[in-house]
């Protein structure tokens, strides 16, 4: 097993180029991926997006409707600790660029 730097490492399990032209258009989705962190987590549906100030990983989400009827987005993922979530958007973003 390669060393690391921190105590992180996650791995990109699976890895779809984004295929549908209106979730491309409207959020910027270039790819969803699943990623599996120290062979004890796995999270799916983790999105590639490309945003105004470039390239960045958003977490799974799910939409609702607030009181006013207006579609709202939720992370159903939170990382509560910084180094972890660089570590995911590290392996995420090599893994990407890799494609």
């Amino acid at each position: 097993m390669a060393k690391t730097t921190n105590k992180y490492e996650w791995k990109v399990s699976r890895g779809t180029m984004a295929t549908k032209e209106g979730a491309v258009k409207m959020f910027g989705i270039t790819a969803t991926l699943s990623v599996n962190g120290q062979e004890v987590l796995d999270i799916n549906d983790i999105s590639v997006i490309d945003g105004a100030k470039g390239t960045y990983v958003g977490m799974p989400q799910r939409s609702y409707k607030d009181k006013e009827g207006n579609t709202k987005f939720a992370k159903t993922v939170y990382m509560q600790d910084e180094e972890c979530m660089t570590a995911l958007n590290d392996a995420v973003l090599a893994y990407f660029d890799e494609q």
